[in-house]
């Protein structure tokens, strides 16, 4: 049962990819744009605060329960929209504005610091990308999956909304294990990549 469910969400998350990868091409030309119009004094991106991000110690539980108020908050207000035909234009929305910003994220840290700003981008963005996509994914196409449902106004049961909920919490609590994992691994990397920068 579980494996036909996860079958039956794979097409979704193909369709995740290409949002994702479609706005991060936008990123990539916004940045570009706004490049040329930049101010001669500072920047979008800066070696120097990654620098003092790179020394700064950061207090886990802090940081941990920081991201998980965020994303939960942002979690709640998406499985509301699933029960609505609003949730199909907020996934693909969301999903091509995390695009977006990645995209925007390593063009300015290349544009900025070459191969090493764009490898400080990548300290801070891969950790969330391994640990807390799958969670991310799943979540969303279950949203989208019950959005696409009401918007096709099928007849929803009881047991039809229980089973969106249990999805939701599911693959909320995947992605908030990946918040955790996220939270202890992404700071460290973050601090070797930038010390290694700063000594070159």
């Amino acid at each position: 049962m579980a494996k036909q469910r996860l079958a039956r969400l794979l097409p979704y998350w193909r369709a995740f990819f290409l949002f994702l990868l479609l706005g991060f091409g936008l990123g990539i030309v916004f940045a570009n744009l706004s490049w040329r119009y930049r101010e001669e004094e500072g920047g979008l991106f800066s070696l120097a605060l990654l620098k003092g991000m790179g020394e700064q110690q950061p207090d886990l539980w802090n940081y941990f329960r920081y991201l998980v108020r965020q994303r939960a908050g942002i979690g709640l207000v998406y499985g509301g929209l699933g029960m609505t035909v609003l949730g199909v234009p907020a996934v693909t929305a969301g999903l091509l504005w995390l695009g977006f910003l990645g995209g925007a994220l390593c063009t300015m840290g290349i544009l900025q610091a070459g191969l090493q700003g764009f490898g400080a981008v990548l300290g801070g963005v891969v950790p969330q990308l391994i640990f807390g996509l799958p969670g991310l994914f799943l979540f969303l196409a279950v949203v989208y999956q019950m959005s696409e449902r009401n918007m096709k106004r099928e007849r929803l049961n009881g047991r039809d909304y229980v089973s969106y909920l249990l999805g939701c919490i599911l693959g909320l609590l995947i992605f908030l294990l990946g918040t955790g994992v996220e939270s202890l691994v992404g700071p460290k990397i973050l601090q070797i990549i930038v010390e290694n920068i700063t000594k070159n």
